[in-house]
């Protein structure tokens, strides 16, 4: 028995939507497992700070992935990065030329916490509101996962 060409593509346009619908379903599924697998916390020194005092903080990064990961950045790039925005809601750009940090092992379960002077790489020289957040690089999904 031969089937109709209408029917085929039917019934191929619905299997092509069931498996982008499991495709995506996959995506946000790794993605949010992912997210549980690192966690990030970011805590200021203090408040409030002077103009041009050194701006530190304490990354915290736990992995919840069962395994040591090695923290590393894209194509030779950090796997650290702020993104600093002041009262006018500008985004700062980093300064040219600023350290990156070197790779590093990540081990399993335990808090990692890190000294970062932010004020180091982005400048901080005007008085007023500035919001940051930390973003670190997770090499098994290839992609930045940040602070709130």
């Amino acid at each position: 028995m031969k089937e109709h060409p209408e029917f085929l593509s039917s019934k191929a346009r619905r299997y092509g939507r069931i498996r982008g619908i499991v495709a995506a379903l996959a995506v946000l599924f790794v993605a949010k497992s992912a997210h549980a697998q690192l966690e990030l916390g970011l805590e200021f020194d203090k408040k409030t700070f002077m103009t041009y005092e050194p701006v530190t903080a304490t990354l915290t990064m736990v992995n919840r992935a069962g395994k040591e990961l090695v923290i590393d950045g894209p194509n030779g790039g950090s796997w650290l990065d702020f993104q600093v925005i002041d009262g006018r809601q500008n985004l700062i750009p980093p300064v040219q030329g600023a350290p990156k940090p070197q790779p590093m092992i990540l081990p399993a379960g335990a808090p990692h916490r890190i000294r970062v002077m932010v004020n180091h790489s982005y400048p901080m020289s005007e008085s007023g509101l500035y919001r940051i957040k930390v973003r670190v690089y997770f090499p098994p999904l290839g992609r930045y996962f940040e602070t709130r």
